[in-house]
């Protein structure tokens, strides 16, 4: 769900190659916006998108396409399973500071037996869990802490003791190591592909597609309908600029997820997975409107550029049966751990090569490079690629 513009540059290269191999391909998720399918979409397929996704399309929506065809879809026997969450905002104007937190986490604890808290950052994470150790152990209630700077081993054991309590073997039966009342401060990576599930959830103020993932860790299993979520924010719009810079998160992406939750009041509530897409939109187009959008679309750009620079060579780099490094450099180009990057030749016969520098024909070629690729392309490491006239006389491949 993390299709931030550094991570969409790797997953659009990644698919650019596997459409030239002809790959099936399978992306799921459950807050993706229809813009940024739209640009997935557009690299996989040679077929125009951009009237074809609609928006606010409904959940469970199915969305395939091949080379040049297109449909979507909603599943014939789907269930729906939406879940109504009620979200209470509370205004912490100093994040850092964990005493009202304390309060709240262990006054949950008189109701709830399965508590979820999620910070923003290890920091935040580390100091909460600090501030919580000595009231927990008197409550007789366990405190466990996990993020992604532990060591691997502990992280290992950690993982497995989290599914195996918290996932469904841990909810349909009981198990011996499961406390019975305990507080789980972690950050971001329990959002992630962790099926797990608790009874409240505490989480910072985080993007609209990060709070609604957060929100799927809680009541995920059973027939409860209902859960109470609190999420501890700040008004963005007092923040100075080191004040925001700090943040992990662009404080555009913030704020247009703390206008459209809780503008008008500081309860709110929302059912998941039903109303998904509709929220991710609406926070993108206030998005729009924010005072920090530019810097937003700025920032943004630089780490899709630095994405680009780590990439391994887009197949529209192909030019006159080369592939070129372009601006990257030598060790960009790597890939394992080769001394020597790996370049793509297509070698194509003597009549069409003569063919080819016909400028009429190297422009219809250059719109068949895919295919080219798949059925011509071979890999050789770049110290041997020379003028092709020379590869083929000398036999090299």
């Amino acid at each position: 769900h993390n299709y931030d513009p550094y991570m969409m540059e790797y997953i659009k290269r990644l698919l650019s190659w596997l459409k030239i191999y002809h790959a099936p391909v399978i992306m799921l998720s459950a807050t993706m916006a229809t813009s940024q399918k739209r640009k997935l979409f557009s690299v996989y397929s040679d077929t125009d998108l951009e009237n074809l996704l609609a928006d606010g399309h409904e959940y469970p929506c199915i969305t395939t396409c091949c080379k040049n065809t297109f449909q979507q879809w909603l599943p014939a026997h789907h269930e729906r399973s939406s879940k109504r969450y009620h979200l209470n905002y509370k205004d912490v104007p100093n994040l850092k500071r964990v005493d009202v937190m304390v309060k709240d986490v262990l006054d949950a604890t008189q109701k709830y037996d399965t508590i979820f808290v999620i910070r923003n950052t290890i920091k935040n994470a580390v100091d909460l869990y600090d501030a919580l150790k000595d009231s927990a152990d008197a409550k007789d209630v366990r405190l466990i802490l996990f993020h992604s700077m532990m060591p691997e081993e502990y992280k290992i054991h950690r993982t497995n003791f989290l599914l195996n309590a918290y996932g469904k073997n841990g909810f349909f039966g009981p198990l011996p190591d499961k406390p019975k009342k305990s507080i789980v401060i972690a950050t971001e990576v329990i959002e992630q592909s962790m099926d797990i599930s608790c009874d409240m959830l505490f989480t910072d103020l985080a993007p609209i597609t990060e709070l609604l993932q957060r929100i799927g860790r809680e009541i995920r299993f059973g027939n409860r309908m209902d859960a109470d979520v609190c999420v501890w924010g700040s008004d963005i719009r007092k923040l100075n600029e080191y004040q925001a810079r700090s943040l992990i998160y662009h404080r555009a992406l913030l704020d247009a997820t703390l206008q459209c939750l809780f503008q008008k009041t500081a309860d709110q509530t929302i059912t998941v997975p039903e109303m998904n897409v509709e929220m991710i939109e609406k926070v993108e187009r206030k998005m729009q409107e924010s005072d920090y959008y530019d810097d937003y679309c700025e920032k943004e750009e630089e780490r899709a550029q630095n994405a680009k620079m780590r990439l391994i060579p887009s197949p529209d780099q192909l030019v006159c049966g080369f592939f070129t490094a372009g601006a990257m450099s030598k060790e960009n180009e790597k890939t394992r751990d080769s001394d020597y990057a790996s370049v793509i030749v297509i070698l194509l016969s003597e009549d069409l090569w003569k063919k080819y520098e016909d400028k009429k024909l190297q422009a219809l070629v250059e719109k068949q490079k895919a295919d080219l690729i798949y059925h011509f392309g071979v890999t050789i490491p770049s110290y041997r690629l020379k003028k092709i006239e020379d590869i083929v006389a000398e036999e090299e491949i």
